[in-house]
């Protein structure tokens, strides 16, 4: 058995920005202030401004000089790109993994579909986002 480090400030606050993401409290457009979240957060300015950056990277946020960040406003060519790549990747994932032959796959694939349907059903958003070692299906 391995022990794993802790989750860094970073990661439990791009965690925590994430989930204000997800749930509707950081909505596109508005704009992403650090005081506020450093004090609502409990964390410093520096781990704040890297999980920004994080999201920043992800095309989450959006950081404008001497304007500040502000979180990123989908346009319908965008939401379109989404749909039409996540159609094709479906399509490819049913293609490449029917049928499957191994049952320790297969069962890996049932966790995953049950441990994201929990997930929804709770409204952890963020919890569906992220892939445990344990379900991920190879």
């Amino acid at each position: 058995m391995r022990i794993e480090a802790p989750p860094s400030m970073v990661q439990l606050a791009t965690e925590a920005l994430m989930r204000m993401l997800l749930s509707g409290r950081l909505r596109p457009g508005d704009r992403v202030v650090e005081n506020q979240l450093t004090q609502e957060l409990g964390v410093s300015r520096p781990p704040l401004r890297e999980a920004m950056r994080v999201l920043e990277q992800q095309g989450l946020i959006t950081q404008l000089p001497r304007r500040g960040a502000f979180v990123t406003q989908l346009t319908l060519h965008d939401i379109y790109e989404i749909v039409t790549l996540r159609r094709e990747l479906e399509r490819m994932a049913v293609d490449l993994g029917v049928p499957v032959r191994e049952p320790a796959r297969l069962q890996r694939c049932h966790a995953a579909l049950d441990r994201h349907g929990a997930c929804a059903r709770a409204g952890d958003w963020l919890g569906c986002w992220s892939t445990p070692s344990s379900s991920t299906a190879r």
